[in-house]
């Protein structure tokens, strides 16, 4: 399987891109001591993996929890296009365990190709959980259960992710944060095992979420000096301008080639054309007007 740095995908559902798919999976449906692939969905990596198995050692609802092994590597497949989404699953590390494990959401498998929009490492080891590959860490919770939650808003290509309650990492891109050149769609939830000595999943689900969407926002401040230069910070202020100022300015198409119209009535409004010129500055002018929705 070809994972980027420490890759895989295993762990939601099959769902239709219609606002009111969802999935809600607690595993009590499953008979205790039964291997998960062929049912509800669920199926191990496309190119291979382990299995996972229905236990009720451990559950944060009713009776059953999936336990997932090293190598263990369990896919649920969707094909969500655009919305609000909320990515939800409940999480049991014990203490005598050591090693680390995924949860994974991709944006693309198997076909045409794979690429992944989030990877969240729980680790043993150095007892911290780590949204990569943007590096943001709490400490793991060991020995309860603890919910690890995404809001995603496709349309905008931004999500956010929550671990206990508290914040791990926001404002990231689902298409460019752990692969890049990814697309605006859900394509599978993955749990994946790479060496833990075992970790319980319950209560995995995805329904519609209500994360709003801040097209305009490029950074946390117009100092180039400052670390919270070019990371998005959730707010449109006028440190957005004046950043999105120094990278018309540079030429930086990365960031300034926002569209080939100024016009919001021509097919090129919000299409980037390949040049940055006055139609991307009154194109980025709307997007500040605009604010967040």
């Amino acid at each position: 399987m070809n994972r980027k740095m420490i890759v895989s995908c295993a762990a939601l559902a099959a769902l239709s891109g219609a606002a009111s798919a969802q999935l809600s999976e607690n595993f009590d449906g499953y008979t205790a001591g039964s291997t998960i692939a062929g049912q509800g969905g669920w199926e191990v990596w496309y190119s291979g993996g382990t299995d996972a198995t229905v236990s009720t050692a451990q559950a944060h609802s009713g009776a059953n929890s999936l336990f997932i092994v090293p190598g263990s590597d369990i896919v649920h497949r969707f094909a969500i296009t655009g919305g609000k989404w909320t990515l939800t699953a409940w999480v049991y590390s014990p203490s005598t365990a050591f090693g680390d494990a995924y949860f994974i959401c991709m944006n693309q498998y198997e076909i045409p190709a794979d690429n992944w929009s989030v990877q969240v490492k729980f680790d043993n080891t150095l007892l911290v959980v780590e949204s990569q590959f943007d590096d943001a860490q709490l400490p793991i919770v060991l020995d309860q259960w603890v919910e690890l939650r995404v809001e995603v808003n496709l349309d905008c290509d931004q999500h956010d992710i929550y671990y206990n309650g508290q914040l791990l990492a926001s404002n990231l891109d689902w298409t460019g944060n752990v692969s890049t050149n990814g697309t605006q769609t859900i394509a599978c939830y993955d749990l994946y095992n790479a060496a833990h000595d075992g970790l319980y999943y319950d209560d995995v689900s995805l329904q519609p979420g209500l994360r709003g969407c801040c097209p305009g926002d490029l950074t946390g401040s117009s100092d180039p000096n400052d670390p919270a230069y070019g990371v998005r910070d959730g707010l449109v202020d006028a440190a957005d301008f004046f950043y999105f100022l120094d990278q018309f300015v540079a030429q930086n198409f990365a960031v300034a080639d926002l569209t080939g119209s100024s016009d919001p009535n021509d097919p090129l409004y919000g299409v980037p054309d390949g040049f940055v010129d006055a139609a991307d500055f009154f194109y980025y002018l709307d997007l500040f007007v605009q604010g967040c929705v």
